[in-house]
C-alpha cells in the first residue's frame, strides 16, 4: 500500500514539475511572439506612412502642375 502511495506521489510531483516547466516555456514563447508581432506592426505602419507620402506626392505634383499651368495661362490672357 505504501509503495502505491509513493509511486502516486512521485507521479504527481513529476506532473507538477513538467507542468511548471511547460508553463515557463509557453510563457517565454508567448512573450517572443508578442515582440515579433509588435515589430511587424511597426514595420507595416512605417511602410504605410512611406507609401502614402509617395502616393500623395505624385497626386500633389499633378494638382500643383495643373494649377500652375492654369495660372500661367491666366497671366497670358491678362497681358493680351
Amino acid at each position: 500500500m505504501r509503495d502505491t502511495r509513493d509511486t502516486s506521489n512521485k507521479k504527481k510531483t513529476a506532473r507538477r514539475v513538467f507542468s511548471g516547466f511547460f508553463d515557463l516555456v509557453l510563457t517565454a514563447l508567448s512573450g517572443l511572439l508578442i515582440v515579433l508581432l509588435l515589430l511587424m506592426l511597426t514595420n507595416i505602419f512605417n511602410w504605410l506612412r512611406d507609401d502614402v507620402e509617395i502616393t500623395f506626392s505624385g497626386l500633389y505634383n499633378d494638382i500643383n502642375d495643373a494649377l500652375v499651368l492654369e495660372s500661367a495661362e491666366d497671366q497670358q490672357t491678362t497681358r493680351e
